[in-house]
C-alpha cells in the first residue's frame, strides 16, 4: 500500500504545486481515499454516521478529497487539466 501511494504521489507532483489551500494532511489522506477506491478496499473504521475518513482527519470535507481523488485518477491515465 504504501508502494501505491508513494507512486500515486511521484505520478501526480506535477499538479500539486498547483492546489493552493490545501493541507499536507488534507492531500495524504486523498492518496489514501484514491488507493482505497481504486483498490476497492473495504475500511472497517468509522460508522455510518462519522465516515472511515473523518476518523483520519476530522476538518476534511468529502468534496475536498473527491476532487483531488478525481485529479490523481485524470493525472494517471493521461488526462490533461483543459480536457475535463
Amino acid at each position: 500500500m504504501l508502494d501505491s501511494a508513494l507512486a500515486v504521489l511521484h505520478d501526480f507532483n506535477s499538479f500539486i504545486p498547483t492546489v493552493t489551500n490545501i493541507s499536507n494532511e488534507t492531500l495524504a489522506l486523498a492518496v489514501i481515499y484514491f488507493l482505497v477506491d481504486f483498490h476497492k478496499i473495504k475500511i472497517n473504521l468509522g460508522s455510518a454516521t462519522e465516515p472511515w475518513y473523518t476518523v483520519l482527519c476530522r476538518n476534511v470535507q468529502i468534496d475536498e478529497i473527491e476532487f483531488l481523488r478525481q485529479r490523481m485518477e485524470y493525472c494517471l491515465i493521461g488526462i490533461e487539466e483543459n480536457q475535463y
